[in-house]
C-alpha cells in the first residue's frame, strides 16, 4: 500500500532445505541458515516439503535502530 514501508525479511529455516533465486544467481538452503533478503530485492524463496522455519519482516528504520551505533 501507499505510504507503507517496503520490508526486508529475515528468514531462519530450522529444519529441512531450500533455495533462494536472486538476481546474482541462487544461493541453496540448509537447516539452521539465516539469511537476509533486503527490501525492493526482487527474490525466490523456495522450500522443501516438510521444512520448517520463520519468516520475518523488517523496516529499514526498524532495523537501523535496533543495530544504533553498532554496525
Amino acid at each position: 500500500a501507499e505510504g507503507t514501508p517496503a520490508l526486508g525479511r529475515f528468514v531462519l529455516l530450522s529444519g529441512g532445505r531450500g533455495s533462494v533465486a536472486h538476481r546474482g544467481g541462487e544461493m541453496t538452503l540448509h537447516a539452521q541458515d539465516l539469511v537476509w533478503l533486503p527490501a525492493g530485492e526482487a527474490v525466490a524463496l523456495r522450500v522443501a516439503p516438510g521444512s520448517e522455519g520463520i519468516l520475518v519482516g523488517v523496516s529499514d528504520a526498524l532495523l537501523a535502530a535496533a543495530i544504533g551505533s553498532h554496525a
